[in-house]
């Protein structure tokens, strides 16, 4: 009796033990952004936006002047830093958007 009794208080502390205490329950895309924002935040990075398809940047260097047309042939310089320095992408495009909107006027 003494047996059953001490195998019963032992799996019935083992089992309230174990509940799951919290009901938080990320999705995978939830889980993303926390590991995002405490990585930013524990190397104090500042000034990072996040745009509707769920990726941060920063304009480092932003443009003053008129406002551009379709019509204006414009150059542009884009890079992409990862912010450890080990990926770095720099990209020239020279009217790519003029000659888009030339085709679909066609």
């Amino acid at each position: 009796m003494k047996q059953t009794t001490f195998t019963f208080l032992l799996f019935a502390a083992i089992a309230l033990v174990s509940c799951r205490k919290d009901n938080y329950g990320p999705t995978i895309k939830e889980y993303d952004e926390d590991q995002i924002k405490s990585y930013i935040s524990a190397n104090g990075i500042t000034g990072m936006t996040r745009d509707t398809s769920g990726m941060y940047y920063s304009i480092s260097n932003p443009g003053t002047g008129a406002p551009i047309d379709y019509s204006d042939n414009i150059s542009v310089v884009f890079s992409v830093r990862s912010v450890d320095g080990k990926y770095v992408s720099v990209d020239t495009l020279s009217n790519h958007f003029q000659n888009l909107q030339a085709i679909s006027q066609q």
